[in-house]
Formats: C-alpha cells, structure tokens, sequence
C-alpha cells in the first residue's frame, strides 16, 4: 500500500503537468472557422464579366451574430503584421486594453473603389484580444499597395485601427 506522502508525490507533479498542458492547449488553439469567399456588390446583375465591375465588393467571412448597437467603450486595434506570404494576403492585430470573449475582427483591404473583407472571430488572450490571421487570396487583388484596417466589435467594445500599407506583386 502506498504512503500518504508517497500518493502526494505522485500526484503533484500529475497535478501541475494537467493544469499546465491545458493552459497551453487553450492558449494556442487555432479558431476553427474558416473565411470563405463571397461576392457583396451588384448581387443580381451579371453581365458574365465581374472584374470590368468597378462597384464591386468581395466579401471574406465566417459566420458572424449580428452585433447590437448602442454605448460600447472605444477599442483601437494594432496591426502586428501585414504581407503577402505566398498565394495571399494575410493581416494580424490585438486589442490592447480589451478581455472579452464574444468580439469580432474584420479586415478591410482597400485599394481606390474596390474593396475586400475578412472577418474572423476574434480571440481572447492573457491580457488582451487577438485577431488572428485575416487573409485574402492574392488571386483576387490587383498588384500594387493597398491600405489595410481592422474593426473590432463586441458587445461592449469597437474601434478601428489606423490604416497601414500593404504591397501586393
């Protein structure tokens, strides 16, 4: 039979290797939606030819509640990183000053009148919000600079972060 000091030697270090693999799980998760593409602008026209339509909007999203409106607290996203990497465009930001579950981050591209989106949940971190990695598929923007924002909305908080260039070749 195992001593009492035995039993907590053996489940300590148990203990601590459980809460521990846990934290890192949830920490590192990847969100489990994924964007897809879709055409908002001049839906119900076509003349077959939608790269000659210059009020056309692509829109990249997940499936988003709609947001209530009302007093929300001032929310400025940072971008932390924006490029094209391989086959698309891809955007990441945080929400200092923001802990909260149940927000949303939206990237706009945007390039003279065409514009695209991308919206992702948005993930709660240790001391902040995460926006995680917003793309776009290169496939669909023309080359040259584009000025990327991100919006966050929650419940309680939006904001919109000051616009940054991105360079598409």
């Amino acid at each position: 039979m195992l001593s009492y000091k035995k039993l907590i030697l053996i489940a300590i270090p148990v203990l601590v290797l459980g809460i521990g693999g846990f934290v890192i799980y949830n920490r590192y998760e990847k969100p489990k939606t994924q964007p897809t593409v879709q055409n908002t602008a001049g839906q119900g026209e076509s003349d077959g030819d939608e790269k000659d339509n210059p009020h056309k909007e692509n829109q990249i999203t997940t499936n988003q509640p709609p947001q209530p409106a009302g007093n929300k607290k001032s929310a400025k996203p940072s971008i932390t990183y924006a490029g094209q990497y391989d086959t698309s465009v891809e955007v990441g930001a945080y929400v200092p000053g923001v802990f909260e579950d149940g927000g949303s981050c939206t990237l706009t591209l945007q390039r003279g009148d065409k514009k695209f989106t991308a919206v992702v949940n948005a993930v709660k971190n240790v001391s902040s919000v995460d926006c995680p990695v917003m793309s776009v598929p290169r496939s669909s923007l023309d080359g040259g600079e584009w000025q990327a924002t991100v919006a966050y909305s929650s419940n309680s908080s939006e904001g919109t972060s000051d616009p940054r260039p991105v360079g598409v070749r």
